[in-house]
């Protein structure tokens, strides 16, 4: 038998999940728009890294994007459209089924709330609510979507008179109904006065959302969460920012929310609330952007959004409790050509999309942590030749973390 002394130390590569890794920077990657379109925006991505958005061209005279289509992007990269049902459409959010959340324009120019089947590519409308007169809302959109399925968003009611149109929180049930979640006022009947909007739903059936806490005179708006068998129940707020304008954004299935406030004459200040009883924490925000606000969080707590400054300098950004606000833009090589500006959505393994620009053009981006592999120290490492020419090595094996 031959020692051999000393150390040797190798990077490896080596299967995701079969060491413990850190998370490091991340490696930015396009997702294209259709052909014959020149942007894209990503809005929605699932545990299976499937993401959702939409594809437009942009008219400079208007000054607005112009043929939106929905587009999902599977997880190997592949950009296609999604059905719509007779008009423009854009998606938000997509489960881990592959079922997504969005609008699509009807055969009468109607915007409604949809969710697509993009298994099979398939598009559901899911209508309007309809007041007791059997009079109905023209449009809706769906923003959230649960792992069951359940999607939410807002959807117009008419008032007795017509005269009158409020726009109403609603949760799509999995036995196909749509509830009005009214408003924080219950003053008055739920269709008659009010708005409300619902964006988000976790597996215990939790909504949230904003919602008016008075109907008449004044506007005074409030966070909410409902479900079932409570209703709707006004968030603690900060007592700093009473007459704000208060939203919750999403919300986990550990109950942890998000959100925000835009103060009278001010601008938005991000804030989470670890539960439904606790009151709103304020996101550390860095003096180079003090403004943000919070569009996606994954079930670990991990918060995405946009933050900017006095001068409209936007940025995407990352957020756990505990550690400070970062920069995306700072977390990916330099010389790439991208600004990324807004963050909408991020999953459970990390991955982040939003929207920014890369080399100029309109660009969504999937975002995918590097791992940071450990050092494997080789010790005291002995060699010994067996008789038929076979050798066998014998050593000690160290894994130092970075």
């Amino acid at each position: 038998m031959r020692a051999i002394p000393g150390t040797i130390t190798i990077a490896v590569a080596c299967a995701a999940g079969t060491i413990a890794a850190a998370a490091g920077p991340y490696q930015v990657a396009e997702v294209s728009p259709l052909a014959g379109q020149t942007q894209s925006r990503a809005y929605g991505i699932n545990n299976l890294g499937a993401v959702v958005g939409r594809s437009s061209n942009y008219d400079a005279g208007q000054g607005k994007a112009v043929d939106r289509t929905a587009i999902v992007r599977s997880p190997a990269g592949t950009v296609q459209a999604l059905p719509t049902l007779s008009g423009e459409s854009g998606a938000w959010e997509i489960d881990d089924s592959g079922r997504a959340s969005g609008f699509a324009f009807n055969a009468s120019s109607q915007q409604r709330a949809v969710r697509w089947n993009t298994a099979n590519s398939t598009i559901l409308d899911l209508g309007t609510l309809v007041n007791p007169n059997s009079q109905a809302g023209e449009t809706s959109t769906a923003y959230g979507v649960s792992s069951q399925g359940v999607v939410v968003g807002e959807s117009d009611i008419p008032n007795d008179a017509g005269d009158f149109v409020a726009s109403h929180a609603v949760v799509r049930t999995l036995a196909g109904s749509l509830l009005d979640l009214g408003t924080l006022d219950s003053s008055h009947p739920e269709y008659e006065h009010g708005y409300s909007i619902a964006y988000a739903a976790n597996t215990s059936g939790n909504v949230v959302g904003i919602a008016s806490q008075t109907a008449t005179g004044p506007w005074l708006f409030r966070p909410f969460i409902w479900n079932a068998a409570s209703g709707m129940q006004e968030l603690p707020i900060d007592a700093t920012h009473s007459t704000g304008e208060w939203y919750a954004t999403t919300i986990n299935d550990a109950g942890v929310i998000t959100g925000h406030v835009i103060p009278v004459g001010g601008q938005s200040t991000p804030y989470y609330w670890t539960s439904s009883s606790a009151l709103p924490t304020a996101l550390p925000m860095p003096a180079s952007h003090p403004h943000g606000e919070i569009y996606g969080m994954s079930s670990g707590g991990v918060m995405v959004g946009m933050m900017w400054n006095d001068a409209g300098d936007e940025r995407a950004f990352v957020f756990q409790p505990g550690s400070a606000v970062q920069d995306l833009n700072d977390l990916i090589g330099s010389g790439l050509g991208w600004t990324l500006e807004f963050a909408r959505d991020v999953n459970d393994a990390g991955q982040i999309v939003g929207t920014g620009t890369h080399n100029g053009a309109v660009r969504g981006f999937i975002l995918a942590p590097i791992t940071v592999l450990p050092e494997i120290s080789i010790q005291d490492m002995s060699v010994e030749e067996g008789s038929s020419g076979s050798t066998t090595a014998t050593f000690t094996v160290t894994l130092t973390q970075p």
